[in-house]
C-alpha cells in the first residue's frame, strides 16, 4: 500500500510540532532506549553513505535548518505501519546535496519527545 498524499492536505507545519521536532533533534546525543530520534535503516543508509556524515550530523544539520525557520511542512496521509496521520517534510542543503527528509512524532510530551526519520533521499526538481 502506498502512501496517500495531495497537494490539498501539505500545509505549513504548526510551532507546537516544530518545538517538538527541534526539541527531540537536539536532544538526540542522549541516547536512550528508545533513542529520541529513530532512523529507518533507508534513511540511515542515505545519510551515512550518500551525504557522508553520521546521524548526528545530520540532525545537528535538521537543527539548525528549523531554527532558522525554514519551512517544515506537515502532511496528512496514511502510512503503513504508523498510526500516526501526519508527517513533516523538509529539504535541506547538506553539503552539495539537496535532500528530503520525512519525520514522523512518536511522542509529543514535552519533556519526552520522540521522532522518526522515515525517508531520507535526494531531492530531484
Amino acid at each position: 500500500m502506498a502512501t496517500e498524499s495531495t497537494s490539498s492536505n501539505r500545509r505549513n507545519a504548526d510551532e507546537a510540532a516544530r518545538a517538538i521536532i527541534l526539541s527531540a533533534l537536539n536532544s538526540h546525543h542522549v541516547g536512550g532506549v528508545p533513542p529520541v530520534v529513530g532512523w529507518k535503516d533507508t534513511a540511515f543508509d542515505y545519510v551515512r553513505s550518500e551525504l557522508g556524515i553520521t546521524t548526528a550530523e545530520a540532525c545537528e544539520e535538521l537543527v539548525v535548518f528549523l531554527e532558522n525557520k525554514n519551512d517544515l511542512i506537515a502532511v496528512d496521509e496514511k502510512n503503513p505501519g504508523f498510526e500516526q496521520t501526519v508527517f513533516y517534510e523538509l529539504e535541506i542543503r547538506i553539503r552539495r546535496h539537496l535532500a528530503y527528509f520525512k519525520m514522523v512524532i512518536l511522542s509529543d510530551d514535552p519533556d519526552d519527545p520522540v521522532i522518526k526519520v522515515v525517508s531520507a533521499h535526494p531531492q530531484v526538481r
